[in-house]
């Protein structure tokens, strides 16, 4: 067989595209190229080749390519756009923006996973399950801070509108501001909405749904938990609902008491009593445990030791510490203005994967709450160390930075500890040599910790009001 004979420079044009390209890469597209900050930051200016994910749509400025104008142009709001209609085009922007679309599908991925409905279902059956999965996480997705520089769909979306008018920007903007997931009792079903009240707060609500069929199934004494938005003076379901059939008033009641010791959670109100005296008490609970232990982070050689100090600890704050006003212990105060003791506090217990965990800390916070974290010492000693950083460092410092769980306190830590060697920590982490302290490591944290950021603190104390429960513990 004889093959054919290339092509007479074949090779030198082989040779110089592939010093072309690497050129390219490493020159144009690496630290101080022209292209390097459109492909590491969603919201660099657009440039010739590349993308703007914060570039406000032009209808004048057309391209005269379907596939580039149609998605512009979707995703521009009006002030005559209703309800659904800004819903549909928000939903439409974060499936058509290339950095939204991909971190969007790595949470639908994620949440399969975890339900158990992902590659290794059932093959007979789950869609429905898949189905609704997929919805939810896409609605939460909508509005919560994203890797593209800890904002929320929502937020970007708002941000390219630049002729919206200010009262329906305001419309839009409460949906960051006010939406929330509810459990509600319904107790009147009427034609495309129903009333209902919220079992954690008791505060009454007409629900409407912008599809009737959403309510086909909802009966008077039905349970439904779902997320709501504002739209003017009405509220409006979001997403997916989980309906429960009439419970009766007992395990009513059990949930409406189950509800209310839940952590606070979402945005809070800095005026509600409730909060203040939440983050007040977690601020006693941080000086409690400074005072038992001695400092505000303390590392355990495994998680059994971690437990056994915890439960030292509510020990000590229920029976051994004395109010310095009173003179008296919490379950001495108790048991004066309650005429009986206080019902015992349930023993405190980790989770197994903790338990069985090694290297593992309590960081207590007055803000942030309390922490459980798992190879901390190793985290803490790529920080505290004066050599170059170890890839088992680094890698267990990209773990804490990927880790939506984690917050962004133990990074705030260390860069108030260390500056210096947080900026050299975080340039092999990232892989940055560019990286600096001051101008990117509050980026970064809106990056990888944007939802916590966006949240704030949360106390992890829940008041529960007198008669809430007919003997609450410690």
């Amino acid at each position: 067989m004889y093959l054919p004979r290339p092509a007479p420079g074949l090779e030198e044009l082989l040779q110089g595209l592939t010093t072309a390209v690497l050129d390219f890469l490493l020159n144009r597209c690496g630290p101080g190229g022209d292209h390097h900050e459109g492909l590491t930051s969603p919201l660099a200016p657009a440039g010739p080749a590349l993308p703007d994910n914060g570039r406000r749509p032009d209808p004048d400025a057309a391209t005269g390519r379907a596939s580039v104008d149609i998605p512009r142009l979707a995703t521009t709001l009006h002030d005559s756009d209703d309800l659904s209609a800004v819903k549909g085009k928000l939903i439409h922007f974060a499936r058509h923006d290339p950095w939204l679309f991909a971190e969007l599908m790595v949470n639908v991925l994620d949440r399969l996973d975890q339900a158990g409905a992902g590659r290794d279902r059932d093959p007979a059956g789950g869609d429905d399950d898949v189905e609704a999965t997929t919805i939810r996480t896409a609605d939460d997705f909508l509005f919560r801070a994203t890797g593209v520089d800890g904002r929320t769909p929502l937020e970007l979306l708002l941000d390219r509108q630049r002729d919206l008018g200010a009262a329906q920007r305001q419309r839009v903007r409460r949906w960051i501001d006010e939406s929330f997931h509810g459990t509600f009792q319904v107790r009147h079903v009427g034609i495309g909405s129903f009333d209902v009240v919220d079992l954690r707060t008791d505060r009454e609500f007409r629900l409407h749904a912008t599809k009737p069929e959403a309510l086909a199934r909802v009966r008077a004494g039905d349970i439904v938990y779902s997320r709501v938005v504002p739209w003017d003076d009405a509220w409006y379901l979001s997403g997916i609902q989980d309906t429960f059939a009439r419970p009766d008033q007992t395990t009513v009641a059990k949930l409406r008491r189950d509800l209310r010791r839940l952590p606070l959670s979402g945005r809070l109100d800095p005026s509600d009593p409730h909060v203040a005296k939440a983050f007040a008490m977690q601020r006693e609970q941080h000086d409690a445990w400074v005072k038992l232990f001695g400092a505000d982070e303390v590392t355990f050689p495994d998680g059994r030791a971690l437990e056994d100090a915890m439960r030292r600890f509510y020990r000590y704050w229920s029976y051994e510490m004395i109010d310095p006003v009173t003179g008296e212990t919490r379950a001495q105060t108790y048991e004066r203005e309650h005429g009986r003791p206080p019902a015992a506090a349930a023993e405190f217990a980790l989770p197994e994967p903790l338990l069985e965990a090694t290297d593992v800390a309590v960081i207590s916070d007055p803000r942030w709450d309390t922490s459980f974290l798992e190879g901390y010492g190793a985290f803490r000693a790529a920080f505290a160390s004066t050599g170059p950083v170890t890839a088992e460092q680094a890698l267990r410092v990209w773990d804490y930075l990927s880790d939506p769980t984690i917050e962004p306190l133990v990074f705030e830590r260390m860069r108030d500890r260390a500056p210096e060697r947080t900026e050299q920590v975080m340039r092999t982490v990232l892989r940055d040599q560019e990286f600096r302290l001051d101008r990117d490591f509050g980026p970064t944290l809106r990056r990888f910790k944007g939802e916590h950021l966006r949240r704030g603190p949360q106390p992890s104390v829940t008041i529960v009001d007198e008669g809430d429960d007919g003997n609450p513990a410690l």
